[in-house]
């Protein structure tokens, strides 16, 4: 997968090596097949490197979204080699929450606070936009996660 993504061997090899390369090939994959663009994915593969490393990953488990919120922070401070000079603030907190909630929420490995308000709410609404209105589940996704500030707001 990483080779569809990058044309430079040392990257290739970088992220060929990291921990979670299954895991991240997996959700790389999916991103592809649901249209997302080749600059997403460089984004995404960069991010779910950093991820790793940050929250110190070497296999599968259960992420809670204190500590991808702590991991967002320590990002946010990090002006180490691993930090690409390109990127300056666009390497923000927000955008590491993101990525990194996305890729556990895929694999299935992001554990959400079982008092969250309007879970079954919410759950009704992404059930229906994705089977009744048939729309592409990264809009039921991003619709869906605004859900529950919209229903708190109501």
């Amino acid at each position: 997968m990483f080779e569809q993504i990058y044309r430079r061997p040392k990257v290739i090899e970088k992220h060929r090596y990291a921990p979670l390369r299954t895991e991240r090939e997996q959700y790389l994959r999916h991103m592809l097949e649901q249209g997302y663009s080749h600059s997403a994915l460089i984004t995404a593969a960069t991010y779910m490197l950093h991820i790793v490393r940050i929250l110190g990953l070497h296999e599968p488990r259960v992420v809670y979204e204190e500590e991808i919120k702590r991991g967002a922070e320590f990002w946010a401070d990090y002006r180490g080699p691993f930090r690409d000079p390109g990127h300056g603030h666009h390497g923000s907190p927000r955008s590491f929450i993101k990525y990194a909630s996305a890729w556990f929420r895929f694999n299935g490995k992001l554990a959400l606070p079982p008092d969250s308000p309007f879970r079954e709410q919410t759950q009704a609404f992404s059930n229906a936009l994705q089977f009744d209105y048939g729309l592409a589940v990264a809009t039921v996704r991003g619709n869906s996660s605004r859900a529950p500030a919209f229903l708190t707001w109501l």
